[in-house]
C-alpha cells in the first residue's frame, strides 16, 4: 500500500550547544498436518518424475554432451511464509529462478535435480513423514514451506514482465540466460541445431551468466528441458533505440504521431525543468506540448549579441533537445512500445548558455548561467524549477571554481534552488581497462564539484547488442556497473575535504568492445532513445548527460507530489531513495567504502521509495531552521544550539513483534540535507572550512546507550559528574561519522534487529564550523534551514506507519490543549 510520507511538526527541542573536542525472517511457517502434507508432496514429486520419463521416452531426446541428465521441477510456496531458497540450491538441487505470481500469493522456484540425486530428495520427504508425529519433523523448514511440486515447463523460466507468447510455432527472438560454467560455443551450436534456433554468434558473458539471443519457436525451445541443465531464465530481447531508428521515415512519423496522441500535460503547480544547454527545438511534435518560444531564453550582451534560441545545424547544437526528450519521457523506447496514455505533470524551459560556434570563456560560465536563469525567473517568478546542466568544462581536482561557486551561491541565496549537474564524460576511455578503472581515472568536470548541486554519474542496465554490424563484440560494462564514460572524484587532490561526488547515478547507456579488445564503439542498441534537434526526428543519447536528464525528470516527479516541500527536502528525497546494487556492493568490498562513494555515490535512486511510504516502511520528513552561531558578550562567535529530535516509534508494537520473532530485522536510514553559502573570495580553498559557511552533522543514539550518555557524547554542556565516556557505537551503520561530514548532504543507514531499533529513537542535528566562524564576516543572523529525512523499516508485517501517525495525533492533541489553556 502506497502512502504519503509523514511530515513531522513536533518532537523537536532546541538545546544550547558547545562542541566537544577531541535477524532472520519474521514470517511464520504455515501450520500443516505433517503426515498428510508429506504424503501429498511425495505423490506430487513421484508423479512429476514419472511424467518426465514418459515425455522424454516419447521424444527420444537426450542431454547434450557436458550437460547433466536430470529433471527441472517447479516448486510452489507461499510468499507470506518463509521460503528457504538456500535449501533449494545445494549439491542435490540446483536453483534456477524464482518468480512471484501477480494473481495469488504463490512463489514459484524452478530447480534442476540431477538423475542421481532424485532419490536423495525423495528421502528428505520420507524422513519428514517418518517423524511427522513430532513438533518439528526432519527437514521441517524445507518441506513445510513447499505447497506443491510439479514438472517444469518452458514457461517456468519466463521472467519477462511481458506475457509469455501465445503462438508456440512462430519463430521469434528470445534471450536465453544460461549458467556460463556449464556451456561453451560448441554446446550452444549443438543446442541451436537441436531446437531449430537461429543464433548469430552474439553472446554476453557476465560473471555467472551468459546471455544468448536466439530466434526460435516456443515449440522448438521446449526441447531445452531435456537438452541442457544450464537454463536459468528466458525473456524477450530488450527493445533498444536502434529498433526505432531503423524505421523508414514514414514509419518513424507513425510512431511519433501515435505517441503524440497519447500525451497530455497537467502542470497545476507550475513545475519546470530548466535545461541549461544549447537550446531546445520547441517546435518538435513531442516537445511542443511542454515548451514554447516564450519559455525559452538565450544569453546575450552588447558584445556577443543575443544567440538564437536554438539551432538546427550541427550535431553540437542538438544537445539541449536530446536532454529535453529524456527529461519529459525518459527513454522513449518504453513510451513507443506502450499503448498507454502518458500524462506529464511538469513542463520545460530552455536556457541557452552555449553559442552557435565555439565555447564561452570558462571564467564567464558562472555569469552566463546565472544571467539566463534570472531572465527566466523574471518572466515566471512563481515557478518551481529544477535547473538541469549537462554542459561541463575541463576536469577539476575538487576545488571550487568560479563557475561552481557561482552555482553554489545561486542555489543558496533567497528561497534556495535545485541544481542537477552532470559529472562529465571521460575523454580518454581505454578498452583495455574495465568500466570501474576508467571511472576512477576520469575526474569529474567543472562545475560538477558544486556543493549545493546534485552531481549525476552514469551506470547501465543496457546489455542487448543485436546489431549484426557488431557481431563478436561484447558489452563494455556488465549489468549494474558504471557506464564506460562516467567520471568520479576518486583522484581529486582536494579529496579529503571535498563533497561526495557524484551523489547518485542514473542510466547512461553502454558501449561495446571489439573482438580483439582494442577498439570500442557505442551502438544504438546500447543507448537511450530521445528527441532530435532536427524537425521531428528521433535520435540516441548517452553518458552522464543522459543520466542528468533522467535525474531531472526524477526530481520533477517528486516535486509534483510534494510541491510544498523545500528544495533541501526534494534533493534529500532523491538521495535518500538511492541504494547500491549488487555490483556496487561487490565493488565496495573489493576496494573500500570511500572509493565506492566517490565512484557512484549513494547509488541508484528508486522513484517509488522517493514518492511513497509503506505500512512497514515509513519515511518521516522534518524541516527546521537552526541557529548555527551566536556572538557572545566578548565579541567571540560561538555555536548557539543543536536540535534534539525524538523519533515517534511505536515501541510497544515493535517490541511485541520482536518477542514473537526475535530475529526480525529492522532498518533505519537518515539523510540530512542543507545548502551552504560559499566563500568565492577565498583563493586557495585550502580546507573545507575556508569554502563552506557552516556544516551540519547528525548522530543517532545507539541501542544500548542511555539518553544522557548520548547527549553528553555530543554536547559539552550536557556532561555531568556521572559521565564516564561515550557509549555511542557505529555498529550496523554503513558509513559512520567521518563520511557523514563531507559536503552539504549526508546519508547513512543502519541494519540490525527490530529489538535494537526500538531504542534508536533519538537523533541530534548539530552545527560544524565553516567560514562564518571568522569574525571578519559577522552576519546579522546565523539561522539556516535543513531537512532531516528518516526512514524506519521492518521485514515484519508491523504497521509502523500508522503506529507513528497515532503517536503524532496524541502529541498534536496535547499541544492543542496546552495552547487552549495558555
Amino acid at each position: 500500500m502506497s502512502l504519503e510520507h509523514i511530515y513531522l511538526e513536533y518532537f523537536t527541542t532546541n538545546q544550547a550547544y558547545k562542541t566537544k573536542v577531541g535477524g532472520g525472517s519474521s514470517r511464520k511457517l504455515r501450520s500443516r498436518n505433517h503426515t498428510t502434507h508429506g504424503v501429498f508432496l511425495l505423490e506430487s514429486i513421484s508423479s512429476a518424475f514419472q511424467r518426465f520419463s514418459e515425455v522424454r521416452s516419447a521424444s527420444t531426446i537426450s542431454p547434450l554432451l557436458n550437460q547433466d541428465d536430470g529433471v527441472y521441477l517447479e516448486i510452489y510456496g507461499d510468499k507470506n511464509s518463509p521460503f528457504p531458497i538456500e535449501s533449494l540450491d545445494n549439491t542435490q538441487i540446483h536453483f534456477r529462478n524464482i518468480r512471484e505470481s501477480e494473481s495469488d500469493n504463490n512463489l514459484m522456484a524452478t530447480v534442476f535435480i540431477p538423475m542421481d540425486q532424485r532419490q536423495k530428495f525423495i528421502k528428505k520427504i520420507e524422513k519428514y513423514i517418518e517423524t511427522a508425529d513430532t513438533d518439528r519433523p526432519k527437514n521441517y523448514i524445507l518441506i513445510n514451506s513447499i505447497d506443491h511440486i510439479r514438472l517444469a515447463t518452458l514457461k517456468s523460466f519466463w521472467t519477462d514482465k511481458r506475457d509469455f507468447p501465445e503462438n508456440i510455432v512462430e519463430p521469434i527472438w528470445f534471450e536465453l540466460w544460461l549458467q556460463n560454467d556449464l556451456i561453451d560455443d560448441e554446446i550452444i551450436g549443438r543446442f541451436c541445431r537441436a531446437t531449430n534456433a537461429e543464433f548469430k554468434g552474439q553472446k554476453i558473458d557476465l560473471p555467472n551468466t551468459s546471455i544468448i539471443l536466439v530466434k526460435a519457436s516456443v515449440q522448438g525451445l521446449e526441447k531445452s528441458l531435456f537438452l541442457i541443465s544450464s537454463l536459468l531464465e528466458m525473456k524477450y530481447p530488450t527493445t533498444t533505440a536502434n529498433d526505432f531508428l531503423d524505421l523508414e521515415p514514414a514509419e518513424h512519423n507513425d510512431w511519433i504521431d501515435d505517441l503524440e496522441s497519447r500525451v497530455s500535460s497537467s502542470n497545476s503547480y507550475d513545475i519546470r525543468i530548466t535545461i541549461l544547454d544549447t537550446g531546445i527545438n520547441f517546435n518538435h511534435k513531442l516537445l511542443s506540448p511542454f515548451i514554447s518560444k516564450n519559455s525559452s531564453s538565450s544569453y546575450g550582451d552588447d558584445i556577443v549579441g543575443t544567440w538564437p534560441l536554438y539551432s538546427i545545424l550541427g550535431n553540437h547544437h542538438h544537445h539541449g533537445s536530446l536532454q529535453a526528450g529524456l527529461a519529459i519521457y525518459g527513454n522513449l523506447v518504453g513510451c513507443l512500445e506502450s499503448t498507454d496514455p502518458i500524462c506529464v505533470n511538469y513542463s520545460l524551459e530552455s536556457g541557452r548558455i552555449l553559442p552557435e560556434y565555439g565555447n564561452n570563456d570558462p571564467l564567464l560560465y558562472g555569469y552566463v548561467t546565472k544571467s539566463v536563469c534570472l531572465d527566466l525567473e523574471i518572466r515566471q517568478p512563481n515557478a518551481k524549477r529544477i535547473y538541469s546542466l549537462a554542459v561541463t568544462a575541463e576536469p577539476t581536482e575538487g576545488k571550487p571554481s568560479s563557475w561552481s561557486a557561482s552555482i553554489d551561491n545561486f542555489a543558496y541565496e533567497e528561497s534556495k534552488r535545485l541544481f542537477v549537474i552532470s559529472a562529465g564524460n571521460n575523454p580518454e576511455i581505454s578498452s583495455s581497462l574495465d568500466a570501474w578503472d576508467n571511472a576512477n581515472l576520469s575526474k569529474i568536470q567543472d562545475p560538477a564539484q558544486a556543493w549545493n548541486a546534485i552531481t549525476v554519474g552514469a551506470y547501465t542496465e543496457l546489455y542487448s547488442l543485436k546489431n549484426t554490424t557488431y557481431a563478436g563484440w561484447r558489452v563494455f560494462s556488465d549489468i549494474g556497473e558504471v557506464s564506460p564514460a562516467t567520471s568520479s572524484s576518486v583522484r581529486w587532490i582536494w579529496g579529503k575535504n571535498s563533497p561526495i561526488k557524484p551523489e547518485v547515478v542514473f542510466e547512461g547507456g553502454n558501449y561495446a568492445i571489439s573482438p580483439c579488445g582494442t577498439d570500442y564503439d557505442y551502438p544504438e542498441d546500447l543507448l537511450l532513445l530521445t528527441t532530435s534537434g532536427v524537425r521531428n526526428d528521433l535520435t540516441v543519447h548517452k553518458d552522464t548527460s543522459a543520466a542528468t536528464a533522467l535525474a531531472s525528470k526524477f526530481l520533477a516527479e517528486i516535486t509534483q507530489k510534494y510541491s510544498d516541500y523545500w528544495p533541501e527536502t526534494l534533493r534529500g528525497l532523491l538521495i535518500h531513495s538511492a541504494e547500491w546494487n549488487d555490483k556496487m556492493r561487490d565493488y565496495a568490498a573489493r576496494t573500500n567504502v570511500m572509493v565506492a562513494l566517490r565512484t557512484f555515490g549513494y547509488g541508484v535512486p528508486h522513484l517509488q521509495k522517493a514518492l511513497n511510504s509503506q505500512t512497514n516502511s515509513a519515511t518521516i520528513i522534518i524541516e527546521r531552521e537552526i541557529n548555527i552561531l551566536k556572538i557572545d558578550e566578548d565579541g567571540e562567535i560561538r555555536f548557539d544550539e543543536l536540535h534534539h529530535h525524538k523519533v515517534p516509534l511505536p515501541k510497544e508494537l515493535i517490541l511485541r513483534a520482536a518477542v514473537e520473532n526475535p530475529n526480525s530485522l529492522g532498518r533505519l536510514k537518515v539523510t540530512l540535507s542543507y545548502f551552504i553559502e560559499p566563500n568565492p573570495t577565498s583563493n586557495k580553498y585550502a580546507t573545507k572550512y575556508a569554502y563552506r559557511s557552516f556544516g551540519l552533522g547528525f548522530n543517532v543514539k545507539s541501542p544500548s546507550q542511555s539518553e544522557e550518555n548520548f547527549l553528553a557524547t555530543i554536547n559539552s554542556l550536557a556532561v555531568d559528574e556521572n559521565y564516564t565516556g561515550s557509549q555511542n557505537s557505529y555498529d550496523g551503520w554503513s558509513f559512520k561519522d567521518d563520511l557523514r561530514r563531507l559536503g552539504s548532504i549526508h546519508s547513512d543507514s543502519w541494519e540490525g534487529t527490530i529489538a535494537d531499533l526500538v531504542s534508536m529513537d533519538t537523533i541530534v542535528v548539530f552545527p560544524i564550523y565553516g567560514w562564518w566562524k571568522n569574525t571578519k564576516f559577522v552576519r546579522e543572523d546565523y539561522k539556516v534551514r535543513y531537512s532531516l529525512i528518516i526512514s524506519v523499516e521492518s521485514d515484519s508485517d508491523i504497521d509502523i506507519y500508522n503506529g507513528i501517525q497515532s503517536l503524532i495525533a496524541v502529541e498534536q492533541q496535547a499541544s492543542t490543549l496546552i495552547s487552549i489553556e495558555a
